[in-house]
């Protein structure tokens, strides 16, 4: 078996042990989840890796499903969007939202979060008018 395969097969178990809580991705709990990789796509460009400080330090993210919100984990960040849609589809969990950031810009945006279970792997897609953002990572829960 190739050493990449192997990584990454260990890294999935790992993942998956850690989070193996089934009724932890319900969308009742308070999760934590952090972005692995990030990639930034547009016509120009193509799609590049970049580093949550470059997309203003978005790496982490708290899910709170009472208030209905996700908010930056970073503290410096006002990121804070409200959670409009959320159904779980073959033991994944997908929430969405739109946001309007500003009333004088235009920079709209919907995004789509889905978290499997019972590993809590996570995949983040923000759309916008002529660019688009993934980031790829894992969920875990989070009790504050």
């Amino acid at each position: 078996m190739d050493y990449r395969k192997t990584l990454f097969v260990g890294l999935v178990a790992s993942l998956a042990g850690a989070t193996a809580q089934a009724g932890y991705f319900d969308g009742k709990h308070q999760l934590l989840c952090t972005a692995q990789q990030i990639f930034q796509c547009d016509m120009a460009d193509a799609c590049q890796a970049v580093a949550p400080e470059d997309v203003g330090g978005q790496g982490q993210y708290l899910i709170n499903f009472k208030t209905k919100t996700v908010t930056s984990g970073n503290p410096e960040s006002a990121l804070k969007t409200t959670i409009e849609n959320q159904e779980i589809v073959d033991n994944t969990l997908f929430i969405q939202g739109i946001e309007d950031g500003s009333t004088t810009r235009r920079d709209g945006a919907g995004w789509s979060m889905s978290i499997n279970s019972p590993d809590g792997v996570m995949v983040l897609s923000v759309a916008a008018g002529d660019v688009s953002f993934t980031a790829l990572g894992a969920c875990t829960p989070y009790d504050d």
